[in-house]
């Protein structure tokens, strides 16, 4: 095993109960250690923590009727017609349904719902292979049976959900009158409504912006459920960003980043975590906690982003910050001839200085480290029925001119 660099390990861990009581921070940290008992720690080692184990652990929730509350109170309070546009909302059920069932909710008479095409803006697609798309269609703007005549009627290929006619199925549900637009303008939806929600998950910063420059009433999801209180779940940051269905009437929003006292969850992790290691000496090892959501990648066959969450890292600590400056060793190995060269390049690996804009750093992709480490988190992971939703990765700043001391090992008592 001398060989052996970077390992990462899944953590199994107990389903979290939160319904006996009330939940409290030392009892999520007991949570936490319980589930590292045993676990190995090595020198430089970081714990990453997936959102939703947060999120449930503050029990922050809130109903559709929360979210009817709120849109009603921040959109109709001086609105005689009482509509609303729906902008730019991503497909996926998970993540918009239950939002929806809100709306619908809140005490509208009508509904609009502009939506983007061919794709949303993470990749689900609402027509068939792209014969009929052209640049034309760019500029166009159709009704819900123009847009059907003009593409048909498009079932997902992965999913086989026809997504248009499932939203359309929940609307009816609710007997409120309601209407389709498919058009890539977002200035389109005030010719249907001068109340505006921006549904979309990753540029809701540059519609709002955009938007908010007319007359016009624009919120974006992060304005809905974001006052803090003591009856429902919230988000000050993010509102409805993020959040995930839970049945059919509730929603998981994203984690909280301190808790009710204002300390950040992962320094409280991380001082756990010290002073349970079976060591008399930090000067050995390095602890770094990171509290992770949706990996940020794009899959090939599908074209779908996975990264629905607002960011992908909720909160880390210090030692996370930064990006990679990195040599590209298998671009150096085929430049030098030398008997010597793992040597030379052990060598050139210590002795480099800021890479940026060096052809030796060329195929490195610039990207911050909490987004590759927690896209790597959620690829190992994964969102289904693993139970890990802890994840430990070892000696990961270690580089090929590291020494790595094998025989370090803490464990957690």
């Amino acid at each position: 095993m001398d060989n052996l660099g970077m390992s990462i390990q899944a953590v199994r861990t107990p389903i979290l109960d939160t319904s006996k009581s009330k939940f409290t921070t030392n009892d999520f940290l007991d949570f936490i250690k319980n589930s590292l008992h045993g676990m190995k720690f090595e020198q430089d080692t970081i714990v990453c923590i997936t959102e939703s184990l947060l999120a449930r652990a503050q029990n922050n929730y809130v109903t559709i009727d929360d979210i009817a509350e709120d849109i009603n109170k921040k959109f109709y309070k001086q609105i005689t017609n009482r509509s609303i546009g729906l902008l730019f909302p991503i497909l996926s059920r998970n993540r918009f349904s239950n939002i929806l069932r809100g709306v619908c909710k809140s005490g509208i008479k009508k509904l609009y719902i502009q939506f983007d095409f061919p794709k949303d803006e993470v990749g689900n697609s609402i027509i068939d292979e792209y014969d009929d798309y052209d640049e034309e269609c760019k500029n166009e703007v159709y009704s819900y049976g123009e847009f059907i005549e003009k593409f048909g009627k498009h079932t997902h290929k992965f999913t086989g959900v026809n997504y248009v006619d499932y939203y359309k199925s929940i609307i009816e549900e609710y007997n409120i009158q309601y209407e389709f637009i498919f058009s890539k303008n977002p200035m389109t939806i005030f010719e249907y409504s001068y109340n505006v929600l921006i549904c979309n998950f990753r540029n809701y910063e540059k519609l709002y912006n955009k938007l908010k420059k007319t007359i016009y009433s624009v919120l974006t999801l992060k304005d809905i459920c974001d006052t803090k209180n003591d009856k429902t779940g919230y988000n000050e940051k993010y509102g409805l960003l993020g959040s995930n269905k839970v049945g059919e009437d509730k929603l998981k929003l994203f984690p909280r980043e301190v808790d009710k006292e204002g300390n950040r969850y992962v320094e409280l992790i991380k001082n756990m975590i010290d002073s349970n290691l079976n060591t008399n000496t930090k000067e050995h090892y390095k602890i770094d906690v990171m509290i992770y959501g949706d990996g940020s990648y794009k899959d090939p066959d599908t074209e779908i982003w996975e990264l629905s969450d607002p960011v992908v890292c909720v909160d880390y600590t210090d030692g996370l910050e930064g990006t990679p400056n990195e040599l590209k060793i298998k671009y150096i190995a085929d430049e030098i001839t030398a008997e010597d060269k793992e040597e030379k390049i052990k060598n050139m690996i210590k002795e480099k200085d800021n890479l940026k804009g060096k052809m030796e750093s060329q195929g490195t992709t610039p990207r911050r480290y909490v987004n590759l480490i927690g896209s790597l988190c959620d690829l190992v992971s994964g969102s289904g029925d693993k139970g890990t939703p802890i994840i430990l990765i070892h000696n990961y700043f270690k580089n090929y001119s590291d020494d790595i001391d094998k025989k370090s090992k803490y464990f957690m008592l």
